[in-house]
């Protein structure tokens, strides 16, 4: 019987002495949103449920992160978030739905509240076949908690389903070994305030212009033209072989695989000024130029390891992760990961 309920978590990939989870400097609550629900798997549901404090990234751009249209119901954070969206899915539940909720470090602008365990939790709901799941989906939502802890509660509750009836997948719920409070928010906070305030001193890319950008940017999308069959990367709107404009095939690269041919290590005082707050928040990083598929090549930053850890011949993985503020907002784009097992779901056609 296949349960009717999945659910998926992931944390923020760094932790303080106590071995509470805290958020990467690249990592906030859409980076966390966007790898729970590409971990989730489920195209279903054309609109999303979201709980917790969501940048304004997330009404423009959950629906050219995940590669799919979606409309977003938003909710407030914490448990009383959780309660709305179960309601207005159990209100709809003719068709499965997707519930995801997020801590991150948005909330320490404005609030001197707990500070969680920093992630995000996506369950994907099919309520039709067991109405009366949706009254005890409420009724477990413990009142006051952060949203994390309520999710974690919902889970608790759904791993013991009366009867003995499989309610639950945890294949995507990996156990924590990182409890929620104790971290000092102030290294987070600061950071957050340096982004609103920044001011670029370098090459300033118009906001238009980087919304364009997202597909390739995001996605990886490459344009192949039918008259000469050149692949063009990032997208241009045209191609680059012959000029042709009209009826290019979209299609996405390979988000793991990409082969190292050469990295460099850019230390504090090397970085463009749009990186200053990342750097002097989690030091040198990592550049690589990477090959993605046959003849096509990005640059990418490297994450979530140490610089000097990755060598040319490496296989990566790809995570979407803030890049820089501009005009007072985050900035999104691919980085690489070590090993390639550890980045987020995506197409691998042969271009």
């Amino acid at each position: 019987m296949t349960p009717p309920i999945r659910a998926v978590r992931v944390w923020g990939r760094l932790a303080d002495p106590q071995g509470h989870r805290l958020t990467a400097p690249d990592e906030d609550e859409f980076t966390m949103a966007i790898a729970a629900l590409e971990h989730l798997g489920d195209r279903s549901a054309p609109t999303l449920h979201g709980v917790g404090r969501l940048p304004e990234v997330f009404r423009w751009g959950l629906s050219g992160a995940l590669g799919r249209s979606v409309a977003l119901c938003e909710h407030p954070p914490g448990a009383e978030g959780w309660k709305a969206a179960l309601t207005e899915v159990a209100g709809a539940a003719s068709t499965p739905s997707i519930v995801f909720g997020v801590d991150g470090p948005g909330h320490l602008l404005d609030s001197p509240g707990p500070w969680p365990g920093f992630g995000a939790a996506a369950f994907a709901l099919d309520l039709r076949e067991d109405p009366g799941l949706r009254e005890r989906l409420l009724a477990w939502v413990p009142n006051g908690a952060p949203t994390i802890e309520a999710a974690q509660a919902i889970v608790d509750a759904l791993a013991q389903p009366p009867g003995g009836r499989p309610t639950l997948d945890l294949a995507g719920w990996a156990p924590s070994t990182a409890g929620p409070g104790g971290a000092d928010p102030e290294p987070s906070r600061h950071l957050e305030r340096w982004a609103q305030r920044a001011v670029s001193e370098g090459a300033y890319m118009p906001e238009a212009r980087y919304r364009e950008g997202i597909a390739s940017h995001w996605r990886l999308a490459a344009d192949r033209c039918p008259r000469c069959s050149t692949v063009t990367f990032p997208v241009r709107g045209w191609c680059r072989g012959c000029g042709a404009a009209d009826d290019l095939v979209r299609f996405e690269l390979p988000r793991s695989g990409g082969r190292v041919e050469a990295v460099t290590t850019i230390g504090k005082g090397g970085q463009p000024t749009e990186f200053d707050p990342l750097v002097e928040f989690g030091g040198a990083y990592d550049v690589a130029l990477v090959e993605l598929a046959p003849g096509l090549r990005a640059t990418l930053m490297m994450t979530d390891s140490p610089p000097g850890t990755v060598r040319a011949g490496d296989r990566i993985g790809t995570v979407l992760r803030r890049l820089y503020p501009m005009d007072g907002q985050w900035r999104y784009g691919l980085k690489a990961v070590l090993p390639a097992a550890r980045e987020a779901p995506g197409p691998a056609p042969d271009p």
